[in-house]
C-alpha cells in the first residue's frame, strides 16, 4: 500500500522520516516523494504498483496509497492519479467514490487545503497525531512515525496495550500511543492548514447501514457480483497471481477469473495435504501453478523481526506473504489476488456464540429440553468458545489488572453501542471488523499490500455493498455464500476441502474426513513446520524455536517489562522467560511482540 506522512511545521527532519520509511523490510528501494509547503511537508512512499506515481499540476498534488481503481477501467487507461485529479474536481464525493473500489487512502494537497479520503470499509488506516499539548502536528498511515513526530514514541496507552494482549487489536479510534487516533472509515477529511491550529472538517460518504428486512434472491445476486468482480479485476491486470490454499474461498476467487491470465500461488514450507489439494485444484481449473517456498526459520524470523518492523504494534504483526518478496515472485505479476475477508464479510466468523446457538437447528428432543428448563427455571447450558478462538479471547481479560480490565471493557462496550446505531442486529460482528483496519488478523492483508501489488477480491465495492445487506440468519454457517460458491466452483466442487476432507457442500458425508498427512520428519526440519497446511504450530514454535528463546534471553532485563508488568496479573519477567500454557499462543505471541517493539522505542 505504501505510506504517507503529512507534517505540520518541521520538528522532525524530512530525511529522518524518509529513513524510517525506507529502513523497513523490503522498503529500501521503494521511491519516496517529498513536497514542501509553507505549513510543512508531505512525504509519500509509493505503493508497489508503479502506475500510482503522484500527479502534480504546479498547484495541486494528488497521490494514492494502495491499489484504488475506477470500476470497469482497463489497464493502460489514463494514469490513475491524473484521472483522479480531474474527477475529484468535477464530481461530488458521493459520486466519485461510488465508482471507486479497492483498499486505499487518497490525498489531494495544495498550499491552502488538504483532502484525505479513506476506502469504504477503512482497510487502510489514517491517523491524526497530536502532541502532549494537544496540537495537531501530523497525519499519516504509520503510527510509529507519527509517534516520532508528536513526541510519543514511548507514550504508550496502557488500555490499548491491554487490548492488544487479550484481543490482538485496539478499539477504534485509539492507537497504541496516546494522542494518536484514527479517522473515520468511508470518509473524506478536509484540513485547512494555517498559522494557528489546522481546521478539520469531515464528510462521511459511505456507511454499512443494516437493512430493516431481508433482501431478495441473495444467492444469485452474489454469483453475479462475484463474476462481475472477477471480470473487473481481469480488466485491470494482464498477469494475475492468485494465492491458492487447499480451502474453499481461494478456489472461489480462482473460479471467476480467466484461466489464461492466472497463475495459482501456494505457500509451502514442506509439501503436505494442503499443497496436494491446491495442485489438484489448479490442474482441474487449467491454470499455471507455482509453489513459493519458505525456509525452515521463516516463521520465527517473520514474527519476531520483519512483521513488527514493517507493521509496528497496532495488531499482531504477521506477514503471511513475505515469502513472495523473498523469492522475487512479485515481479511476475501485475497484481496478486487473495481470498482474504471472505469469512469476515460474508460468513459467521465473528458471529457471537449466543447468536450462533440461537440460529443452530435443533431436534425436537433438544427443543423440548430447552422449553422444560425455562418452565423449571433451570439455567440453559453455556458452551463457551476457547481462548484460541476469536470469539473466546475475552476470557483472557481476567489476566489484566482490575482497573485496566474495567477500562478495556468500558471502551469496547462504548464502541459496540456506536456500531449498534447502524447495525442493530449484527453490531457484535461488525464491531470486530468495521473499520476493517481493526480486524484482528488484518496484518496479512496490510503486509501483502505494502510488500507487493495486492488486492483481496472480497474487498471490492461490489462485495462490500452485498455484505452490508446480510442479516444474521443469512450469515450463519455462510449459508448464502456457500450456495453461491458451489455454483461458481463447477468441476472444482469435486475436489475435497483441505480443512474437512469433504468436497464442498457434500452434506451426505458426515463429520471430518481430513487426512492428517504430514511431511516426513528429517533432522533438518523444524518441528513447528510439521503441519498439514501453510501455517505452523505456534505453540511448538514458541516453546522450541532457538530464535524465540534467544529473544527471551535478550529481553530478560529489558525496561519494556516495567511497562508491561503493571498491565497483567502474571509476572512479566516470568512471561518473557517461558511459554505460558494457560494464556494460549496469541497472548504469548503478542506479549513477545509488544516487549520487542517497546524495548526498541525505549532504547532510542
Amino acid at each position: 500500500m505504501g505510506d504517507f506522512i503529512i507534517q505540520f511545521g518541521g520538528s522532525v527532519a524530512v530525511c529522518e522520516i524518509q529513513h524510517r520509511l525506507q529502513n523497513r523490510p523490503w522498503m529500501a528501494d521503494r521511491p519516496v516523494h517529498i513536497e514542501k509547503y509553507a505549513w510543512g511537508q508531505v512525504i509519500i512512499q509509493s505503493s508497489a504498483d508503479s502506475q500510482y506515481v503522484p500527479y502534480e499540476d504546479g498547484e495541486h498534488m494528488v497521490a494514492s496509497i494502495g491499489r484504488p481503481r475506477f470500476i470497469q477501467a482497463a489497464q493502460g487507461d489514463q494514469a490513475f492519479n491524473r484521472k483522479l485529479f480531474d474527477l475529484w474536481t468535477e464530481l461530488s464525493d458521493d459520486d466519485l467514490f461510488d465508482n471507486l473500489t479497492g483498499m486505499f487512502a487518497l490525498i489531494r494537497i495544495s498550499c491552502k487545503q488538504i483532502l484525505i479520503a479513506r476506502d469504504h470499509m477503512g482497510t487502510q488506516p489514517v491517523y491524526l497525531a497530536h502532541n502532549s499539548q494537544g496540537k495537531l502536528v501530523a497525519i499519516g498511515t504509520d503510527v510509529e512515525i507519527l509517534a516520532l513526530i508528536s513526541g510519543r514514541e514511548a507514550d504508550f496507552d496502557p488500555i490499548s496495550l491491554g487490548e492488544l494482549l487479550v484481543h490482538n487489536n485496539i478499539t477504534f479510534p485509539y492507537s497504541s500511543r496516546r494522542g494518536i487516533e484514527e479517522c473515520n472509515p468511508g470518509a473524506v477529511i478536509e484540513i485547512l492548514p494555517g498559522d494557528c491550529e489546522p481546521r478539520i472538517r469531515e464528510h462521511v460518504y459511505w456507511q454499512p447501514i443494516e437493512p430493516t428486512q431481508p433482501q431478495g434472491d441473495l444467492v444469485d445476486e452474489l454469483v453475479d457480483r462475484m463474476r462481475a468482480v472477477g471480470a473487473d479485476i481481469a480488466k485491470s491486470a494482464d498477469n494475475i497471481g492468485v494465492t491458492l490454499s487447499g480451502g474453499l474461498d481461494s478456489r472461489a476467487v480462482l473460479s471467476v477469473l480467466p484461466k489464461e491470465q492466472v497463475t495459482a500461488v501456494t505457500y509451502v514450507t514442506h509439501k503436505n495435504f494442503e499443497t496436494d489439494i491446491a495442485r489438484e485444484v489448479s490442474t482441474a481449473y487449467g491454470c499455471e501453478h507455482v509453489f513459493v517456498e519458505r525456509s525452515e526459520d521463516y516463521f520465527p524470523r517473520m514474527l519476531l523481526n520483519s512483521g513488527p518492523q514493517l507493521l509496528g504494534i497496532e495488531r499482531r504483526a504477521m506477514l503471511h506473504g513475505l515469502c513472495i518478496s523473498e523469492s522475487g515472485m512479485q515481479e511476475k505479476f501485475d497484481v496478486i489476488l487473495g481470498g482474504q475477508l471472505s469469512d469476515t464479510y460474508l460468513k459467521d466468523h465473528y458471529m457471537p456464540k449466543w447468536q450462533r446457538e440461537l440460529l443452530r437447528p435443533k431436534a425436537l428432543k433438544e427443543r423440548s429440553a430447552i422449553l422444560l428448563r425455562k418452565i423449571l427455571g433451570i439455567p440453559q447450558p453455556v458452551h463457551l468458545p476457547g481462548i484460541g478462538s476469536n470469539l473466546g479471547r475475552y476470557l483472557l481479560e481476567k489476566y489484566l489488572n482490575s482497573d485496566l480490565r474495567r477500562s478495556v471493557r468500558s471502551r469496547r462496550h462504548k464502541r459496540l453501542d456506536q456500531v449498534r446505531l447502524l447495525r442493530p442486529a449484527t453490531a457484535e460482528e461488525w464491531v470486530k471488523f468495521w473499520p476493517t483496519s481493526r480486524q484482528d488478523d488484518l496484518s496479512h492483508i496490510l503486509g501483502n499490500s505494502k510488500l507487493f501489488s495486492f488486492e483481496s477480491l472480497f474487498s471490492h465495492k461490489h462485495i462490500i455493498d452485498f455484505a452490508a445487506k446480510l442479516l444474521p440468519d443469512q450469515r450463519y454457517k455462510g449459508v448464502i455464500t456457500n450456495q453461491a460458491f458451489s455454483i461458481l466452483y463447477a468441476q472444482l466442487a469435486d475436489i475435497p476441502d483441505a480443512n474437512t476432507g469433504r468436497p464442498p457442500g457434500n452434506a451426505r458425508i458426515k463429520g471430518s474426513m481430513r487426512i492428517k498427512r504430514r511431511p516426513i520428519k528429517t533432522a533438518e526440519m523444524a518441528s513447528w513446520n510439521n503441519v498439514s497446511d501453510s501455517w505452523c504450530d505456534m505453540v511448538t514454535l514458541q516453546e522450541l524455536s532457538p530464535d524465540w528463546q534467544e529473544r527471551r534471553r535478550l529481553l530478560a532485563d529489558s525496561a519494556a517489562l516495567a511497562t508491561l508488568d503493571p498491565l497483567i496479573t502474571k509476572s512479566a519477567t516470568q512471561l518473557i522467560s517461558a511459554y505460558s500454557e494457560d494464556l494460549g499462543p496469541t497472548f504469548n505471541q503478542m506479549f513477545m511482540q509488544l516487549a520487542t517493539v517497546i524495548d526498541a522505542r525505549l532504547n532510542k
